[in-house]
């Protein structure tokens, strides 16, 4: 049985290349808006996912990566005003009690699941939480730093609802927190 000639003509394959991320250089940060009747009472977020790990995988022109984020280190950054970051506004006592209902109303699990599937600089991203799941067609940008490093950054929105959490509204409904989440994403990939 010899080989056919195809597979005696295909190139070699490439080798699978694992990259793991470097949290340190790497950022994930949430934007929340509040929408309604009084909403300009309310506040817009920024939320950082701290703690996450990950880890992505490219073989030839195919890519995927896994994210681990724990719910318990999302923290909330500061309200944002004029698409600034207000640091200050917030007493300790509001940031905890926000960071508590995230944890234990909103996403109400140990861990957010972000896998990616496609090529480097296009794909699919499926984000699994504790009550549902979402897929986004995602592109994200490139750079190559001279250490070899990996830069790779992408902005995405998810969707609560679809994630299967409640509906984040004040009392009487004075105002919500908006469906849609804008993600902002900073991965360093180490070689």
């Amino acid at each position: 049985m010899g080989r056919s000639k195809n597979a005696a003509s295909r190139p070699p394959s490439e080798p699978a290349v694992q990259r793991i991320i470097d949290v340190s250089a790497s950022s994930v940060t949430l934007r929340t808006r509040a929408t309604g009747l009084f909403a300009r009472f309310a506040h817009d977020l920024e939320i950082e996912a701290r703690g996450f790990s990950g880890w992505v995988e490219v073989e030839g022109a195919s890519t995927t990566a896994e994210l681990t984020f724990p719910v318990a280190e999302l923290r909330v950054v500061g309200v944002l005003r004029a698409g600034r970051v207000a640091r200050n506004v917030l007493s300790s006592k509001d940031v905890l009690e926000i960071e508590r209902k995230v944890r234990m109303e909103v996403l109400v699990g140990p861990t957010v699941i972000v896998r990616w599937s496609g090529d480097l600089l296009r794909g699919e991203l499926r984000v699994v939480a504790p009550r549902g799941e979402q897929r986004l067609a995602v592109a994200v940008t490139v750079d190559t730093k001279s250490d070899s490093t990996l830069v790779v950054r992408g902005r995405m929105r998810i969707s609560l609802n679809r994630l299967g959490c409640p509906e984040v509204k004040a009392p009487f409904g004075a105002f919500k927190v908006a469906d849609d989440v804008d993600v902002e994403a900073v991965l360093a990939l180490g070689a």
